[in-house]
């Protein structure tokens, strides 16, 4: 009895150590593969993203655990997942599905933020925009000399726009990114985020 719970005390730590070995496929809804997709694996206690192993396709010594996935491409519809990772090999078996007749990014809004004393600023000013839906990407751009700034990205939708300086939020709205935005003109109030935008 006493060697059986030794060879338990130390068999259960080996397995919990090796973690496992996790496959990704992608593929579209005719059974093609889909190459270039991103991907996020997140571990939900932890919150560390091992996505960026899974980029090949295998990925091993995952530790298990919980895991949101995320997978993503332009033209296709957002993957996200919740799953448990537990056993030695596991394979993850992702299908997308074509994005149709909506509008595909790249989607840009720019804007620019009017300020009286600017010129005597010497700090950095950021326009930076969170998602409330779908992209787990958040954006930010250097706002110029000029007062102009870009933000980027391949997910349209609603963003918290917010413009900061060291850490000070200068002003906070609500936007939506899409194609054919018009510029976003900003005259720092001082508002907190969460109230409604102009």
């Amino acid at each position: 009895m006493k060697t059986l719970s030794v060879f338990i005390v130390l068999i259960v730590p080996l397995l919990a150590d090796s973690g496992a070995t996790v496959r990704l496929f992608v593929t579209s809804e005719d059974g093609e593969r889909v190459t270039t997709a991103q991907v996020k694996l997140v571990q939900t206690r932890s919150q560390k993203d091992y996505g960026q192993t899974l980029q090949d396709g295998v990925a091993s010594s995952i530790p298990f655990g919980f895991y949101d996935l995320k997978v993503w491409k332009p033209g296709f519809r957002r993957y996200e997942q919740r799953l448990a990772i537990f056993q030695q090999e596991r394979d993850l078996r992702v299908v997308l599905t074509v994005i149709g007749g909506e509008q595909t990014g790249p989607f840009r809004l720019t804007g620019t933020v009017l300020l009286d004393d600017r010129s005597k600023s010497d700090k950095a000013i950021w326009a930076l925009a969170f998602p409330l839906a779908g992209s787990p990407e958040n954006l930010q751009s250097l706002v110029d000399k000029d007062g102009h700034f870009l933000l980027e990205t391949v997910d349209g939708g609603l963003y918290l726009l917010a413009v900061a300086q060291d850490s000070h939020v200068l002003d906070c709205r609500m936007v939506y990114i899409g194609h054919d935005n018009r510029p976003v003109i900003i005259k720092p109030s001082g508002r907190a985020c969460g109230k409604s935008g102009d």
